[in-house]
């Protein structure tokens, strides 16, 4: 038989409830997907057998409704999160290569779920993904004020757990999206009442955070002459372009930090693209002008690692600490 309909969100958030309390009943662990809420995972079928406890009086047994597909989806559409249990995918998680090949996979297959489910054809939208990648077309997005139409079409089919906001909120690319991207994402899909469940923004430490980004951004960006200090909004320390141009000459474009290529993942997009990290910064030398050696005082990170060693400016890590702090986490997965 089908899944009862009237099972509605709060009736799944009484069994997740009831699963913490008792724990799960012997073979009801799930096999391959899980429901992720508040950061703890509960197998698909089995909340949805409790849960009918609170919405009709009764748990449903296993053969009475179909697992898989059919749970996942009637979960996804009450704004929960399913995907792949991590034990069989942790491996990947500090992999920023499978992490992008993995978003740009899920986008594609809810562009295809909704395609065929919801006659939704968007061959724009498949060009910029093909052409930009996944990451990047989701990122665009976010920072626009306005919904996509195809936003506004998955809305009117009732299947917003197909846009490419949803993909964004997905814990596993966690690591993909800055915590002001999520929550636009998540804001955006609960302003078209489509509320992603067990995901909660702290309001102050999201403005602390982001604030703490900004401000780390501004120390490290924007600049220009070696070591030589200027004000612009507030101080900025000036670079000399050939400087980063010997440096990739002699180091190559490789994260010297994680090892990712951008050439390997985009393409020829990405062919010769790399930051660069002063070893020492510039900010340590008090405005004066130095001479710098590309070869000694210079290192190419990806923007991520990049983005990571400076992101509190009062405690920049070096790049030695940072490939530590990669292993070590490594390790633990």
């Amino acid at each position: 038989m089908p899944i009862p309909k009237n099972i509605k969100a709060n009736h799944i958030i009484s069994a997740i409830e009831f699963i913490d309390k008792h724990g799960i009943a012997n073979h009801r662990e799930s096999t391959k997907y899980v429901v992720v809420y508040n950061e703890k995972h509960y197998p698909p079928k089995y909340a949805i057998s409790i849960a009918n406890r609170y919405a009709n009086g009764s748990e449903l047994e296993p053969s009475e409704f179909s697992g898989g597909v059919e749970s996942n989806n009637f979960l996804k559409r009450l704004g929960f999160i399913v995907v792949e249990d991590f034990n069989n995918t942790k491996s990947d998680l500090n992999d920023i290569d499978a992490l992008i090949r993995g978003f740009h996979k899920t986008v594609i297959d809810a562009y295809n779920t909704a395609r065929k489910e919801c006659g939704y054809n968007a061959s724009l939208f498949i060009q910029l993904i093909n052409r930009d990648g996944a990451v990047k077309v989701a990122q665009d997005f976010l920072a626009k004020d306005k919904v996509t139409t195809g936003f506004d079409k998955l809305w009117e089919k009732g299947r917003l757990d197909l846009t490419i906001e949803a993909s964004v909120l997905l814990p596993q690319y966690v690591g993909l999206f800055s915590l002001k991207e999520r929550k636009t994402a998540y804001d955006r899909l609960k302003q078209y009442e489509y509320e992603v469940q067990g995901i909660g923004f702290n309001e102050n430490k999201l403005r602390k955070t982001i604030e703490a980004d900004i401000k780390s951004d501004e120390i490290e960006n924007e600049l220009r002459k070696e070591g030589a200090s200027k004000e612009y909004y507030g101080k900025r320390y000036e670079r000399n372009s050939q400087n980063r141009e010997s440096a990739i000459q002699i180091h190559g474009v490789d994260c010297y930090a994680c090892g990712f290529n951008f050439e390997k993942v985009y393409g020829e997009r990405g062919n010769d693209f790399i930051e660069v990290h002063h070893v020492n910064p510039l900010s340590t030398f008090g405005g004066d002008e130095v001479e710098i050696n590309p070869e000694t005082d210079l290192v190419p990170v990806c923007a991520n690692c990049h983005r990571m060693i400076h992101r509190r400016h009062d405690d920049v890590l070096t790049v030695e600490q940072l490939k530590s702090m990669l292993r070590n986490n490594k390790c633990k997965q």
